[in-house]
């Protein structure tokens, strides 16, 4: 398993129900390497995927062959983290997850932004249109 199924995997288990939007969103991932990674899950029969609230959206939960995976792959993700700190240091360690954080929350911000302008010059261009 890649370390970019675990995060997926271990992102639906948390979140039950969870859509493609959200899960790109919540990552940060483009839409590209999500499908794929999703495919992956999917073919393995780690997870499910159902109609979201409307047509076009997808929702994602964790089947028990993708629990057990989760089970196999946590002493190894465990050790990874361990090893990571032993040589970058406690703090080191805390000061790099709270500057990704606080960019993938910047990043967040500017992708709503963006997504937001994106819908107004839609609605704009539509109501030109009706007039």
């Amino acid at each position: 398993m890649e370390t970019g199924q675990f995060t997926l995997l271990a992102t639906i288990r948390h979140v039950p129900g969870i859509s493609q939007i959200y899960i790109a969103r919540r990552l940060g991932m483009d839409t590209t390497s999500l499908t794929r990674t999703l495919g992956v899950l999917l073919k393995n029969g780690w997870v499910e995927k159902a109609q979201g609230s409307d047509r076009r959206s997808r929702v994602f939960t964790i089947t028990r062959a993708g629990e057990a995976q989760l089970l196999r792959a946590r002493p190894y993700w465990q050790r990874a983290q361990q090893r990571f700190v032993s040589i970058v240091g406690a703090d080191g360690t805390k000061a790099l997850v709270e500057a990704v954080e606080a960019v993938a929350l910047a990043l967040n911000a500017e992708v709503a932004d963006l997504h937001r302008a994106r819908r107004s010059a839609r609605v704009r261009k539509r109501n030109a249109r009706a007039r």
